[in-house]
């Protein structure tokens, strides 16, 4: 076998120009980020979630101090409150118990104050109740009950929340 030369040399072809295809994929890349960027800022600024309302309430034990009672205030910050954090005497639970009951047969208007705890009142506003701030209260002193109660929205009749 010999190499042979052919005469006339085939003519010689133009190599395929290569497809460039960097800036299609660069614009594509672009418009997804552009795409994603302006639907998480819609959500974020939107907050299509339902916003629901929490009524917090916390009982304290009979002879709390009022050093206690600061500690427990302070704690219940972290929860932000939409508006002021209230503290109910025994005397304010009774006129309120009063006012509850006023139709009511006589064996429970015979309730009086000292049989009624002091407490703490807050109100949470947001999508749903975190329970992450509440768990150090169970361990201070003074503290007695944690009640969280969800109020009524169109389409959900509200409940207890249960804070373990």
């Amino acid at each position: 076998m010999s190499d042979v030369l052919q005469f006339p040399p085939a003519p010689l072809t133009a190599a395929p120009r290569p497809r460039r295809l960097l800036p299609y994929a660069v614009v594509g890349a672009v418009m997804l980020l552009v795409g994603a960027a302006g639907a998480s800022t819609y959500f974020v600024l939107t907050d299509r979630r339902d916003r629901h309302h929490y009524t917090v309430s916390v009982y304290l034990k009979k002879g709390t101090t009022d050093g206690q009672k600061a500690a427990i205030e302070a704690a219940l910050r972290d929860l932000h409150p939409a508006g002021s954090i209230t503290f109910e005497t025994r005397e304010q639970a009774l006129k309120k118990y009063r006012q509850m009951t006023k139709d009511a047969p006589s064996p429970l208007l015979d309730v009086t104050a000292d049989v009624l705890p002091e407490s703490f009142r807050l109100y949470v506003d947001g999508p749903e109740f975190d329970c992450t701030p509440v768990v150090p209260l169970r361990r201070m002193a003074g503290f007695d009950t944690l009640k969280v109660f969800q109020a009524p929205t169109e389409g959900h009749p509200g409940a207890e929340v249960l804070c373990n």
